[in-house]
């Protein structure tokens, strides 16, 4: 290979040394980056995962009577009636209190228990004359809607 000029070309003697070309990749100071959508796919992209606020529920004017009771072992809870009849027979004491609760009731359903007593009825407590009381439950219990 006479005159020729050649990488690897000849045997190395012991004078030369051997060098290997090796291609080398070649970078780029300005390396691809990261794709990024246009702001409108990425607005897109933003609103979707965003959790959708939950349309607000219709107002429910269907009437309830709210009824504060007082358990035997002196908690006191609502129960919020918006059916009748409520299925209570009542004491003819003061205060009220739940004689007995008809079985498969709203009142049952609701949780209501012999011997409770009914501390106020829509938030006003109730007269202190049992017959006057009954006329507020009876009052209040016949503006439900029928069950």
């Amino acid at each position: 290979m006479g005159g020729q000029t050649s990488c690897c070309a000849e045997e190395p003697s012991e004078s030369t040394e051997a060098i290997t070309a090796v291609a080398a990749p070649v970078f780029e100071d300005n390396e691809p980056e990261e794709q990024t959508p246009p702001p409108a796919e990425e607005a897109k992209a933003e609103a979707a995962t965003a959790t959708t606020p939950e349309p607000p529920k219709p107002k429910d004017d269907s009437p309830k009577l709210t009824v504060c009771f007082r358990r035997q072992d002196g908690q006191s809870f609502d129960v919020e009636f918006t059916k009748r009849p409520c299925g209570i027979d009542f004491t003819k004491t003061t205060p009220m209190k739940v004689k007995r609760v008809h079985a498969q009731s709203v009142a049952e359903e609701l949780g209501v228990e012999g011997g409770m007593a009914i501390l106020t009825i829509q938030g006003e407590d109730l007269p202190n004359d049992p017959q006057s009381a009954m006329e507020v439950v009876k009052k209040f219990v016949a503006q439900l809607p029928q069950r």
